[in-house]
């Protein structure tokens, strides 16, 4: 089952002089319950393509279609609820309110789309259990461990059962041993729930343990490709660089 389809995606910023095409011409196709990771330089293209698929930006040209909606047919209200209802983001900065506890954090974004506080709040504990931070429920981010923020964000991100789950450098932040239990988290994600990842990275350890690695360069895909790394084996070895 395809969930996310790119078709021949442009993407141009400026006019004239200006004028920098940041993605000429990508396809992509990922299916459910596959980690794909995109490589590249900076500049490569990839964070403009991450930006599309979350419906964050729109394409100049062609079609991003998520479970078959095209993204970039919807007006701006429409796209915004795509994202709030099928699409979950995980930021290297964590993107937590600091002011509210891990549950909280977790519920808010369900309060706001009409889930009864109750209802949300005991969806927001599941999913912390299911992270493996519900014991630290009622503390607030500043308390918190860069690795337990980073799981509140995922679980925040899981809670609306999203189609498709967006990683940007989700270890950019993290030390060594936080790295590794996110990526084994992840891994446990799409391994057993079948979850749909795509993910922005830097990182080639990181990226080996996804199910597949695209690499863009100068807004193309210069290659898309099985991961061929053995995922226990990796899990056990990871270390972020830098």
């Amino acid at each position: 089952m395809l969930v996310l389809e790119a078709r021949d995606l442009t993407k141009i910023y400026g006019a004239a002089d200006a004028r920098v095409e940041a993605l000429r011409g990508v396809d992509l196709q990922v299916i459910k319950g596959e980690w794909v990771a995109i490589m590249g330089p900076s500049g490569s293209g990839k964070s403009t393509l991450l930006n599309i698929v979350g419906g964050i930006e729109v394409p100049t040209s062609g079609q991003i279609l998520v479970e078959g909606v095209d993204l970039a047919s919807l007006s701006d209200d429409q796209r915004t609820i795509m994202r709030r209802k099928r699409l979950g983001f995980i930021f290297q900065s964590f993107n937590l309110l600091p002011t509210l506890t891990a549950e909280e954090n977790v519920a808010l974004p369900m309060v706001l789309d009409g889930v009864k506080p109750a209802d949300a709040s005991q969806r927001a504990l599941q999913k912390l259990e299911q992270v493996g931070v519900a014991h630290r429920r009622r503390h607030v981010p500043g308390t918190l461990s860069g690795g337990e923020q980073q799981r509140v964000a995922i679980a925040r991100a899981l809670a609306i059962e999203p189609a498709l789950l967006l990683a940007d450098e989700p270890t950019g932040n993290l030390d060594s041993a936080s790295g590794a239990q996110m990526v084994r988290l992840m891994r446990e994600l799409v391994d057993d729930r079948r979850q749909t990842i795509i993910m922005v990275t830097h990182d080639p350890q990181l990226a080996a343990l996804a199910d597949r690695i695209v690499r863009v360069r100068d807004g193309q895909i210069e290659s898309d490709e099985p991961a061929g790394a053995p995922v226990a084996a990796g899990v056990r070895d990871f270390s972020p660089a830098g």
